[in-house]
């Protein structure tokens, strides 16, 4: 998050396994999510730089599209202008199981994200100091 022009978000979360999403009767895999209006961002064991960013995007109000151009232009920034740092922003991990507050169940060799699931796992919540 240092070396982004974004706030960084004031939770992030990150799960140990893959995530899948299922919603009505499609479901896939993603790599990263933002809980709308929230200051926070989720993200798998397979989040790029990119990810970050376009989530990190998100949480702030921005839509898809633009999220989409920002992880990007952000990602490229980072490959290939490493020394520019804005800001070090650190963060703490919290010491607690987030997972049923976020909606994330177990399944095996991964999580599925499902509306008001019910379960307990470890999944990393790290708050950001100020």
């Amino acid at each position: 998050m240092s070396k982004s022009l974004l706030p960084a978000p004031k939770h992030v979360y990150i799960a140990e396994k893959p995530v899948k999403v299922e919603r009505d009767s499609e479901s896939f895999w993603i790599m990263g999510a933002q809980k709308r209006g929230e200051d926070m961002i989720i993200l798998s064991p397979y989040s790029t730089i990119e990810n970050i960013i376009h989530e990190t995007a998100h949480s702030v109000g921005f839509g898809e599209i633009g999220a989409q151009i920002i992880g990007k232009l952000g990602s490229l920034r980072v490959q290939f202008m490493p020394c520019i740092i804005r800001k070090q922003v650190k963060y703490r991990l919290a010491e607690e199981d987030v997972a049923e507050r976020l909606g994330l169940k177990e399944a095996g060799t991964h999580y599925t994200l499902r509306e008001k699931s019910k379960t307990a796992y470890q999944v990393k919540h790290f708050i950001l100091e100020v």
